[in-house]
């Protein structure tokens, strides 16, 4: 199987993504937004959640979309590759001689 060549792809992404998100709902960042301000009436701090988690939700479906678009690329182009070597390898294709 080849390896991607698009750096998206990469496993350590989802490794990337998952420090990211362990180190953004940790003590030195939430502790920034535990203030007692408002926007449109909602706290900082729930704000912050709430808008962190819909990201993290669109991340991973962007990363689950493009790695089954890749995969769909992929499984195409091995079928090609057999439908080619079958008639390659069929006695009654005639070659053009």
């Amino acid at each position: 199987m080849q390896k991607p060549q698009n750096m998206f792809y990469e496993k350590e992404w989802w490794v990337i993504f998952f420090i990211l998100g362990f180190f953004l709902i940790n003590y030195p960042i939430i502790h920034i937004f535990n203030k007692d301000f408002l926007i449109l009436g909602y706290p900082v701090f729930f704000l912050y959640l709430m808008i962190g988690w819909f990201f993290s939700i669109v991340v991973i479906f962007i990363y689950a979309w493009l790695s089954d678009r890749r995969k769909l690329t992929v499984d195409n182009g091995q079928q090609k590759q057999s439908q080619l070597g079958k008639r390659l390898l069929d006695p009654t294709t005639k070659t053009g001689n």
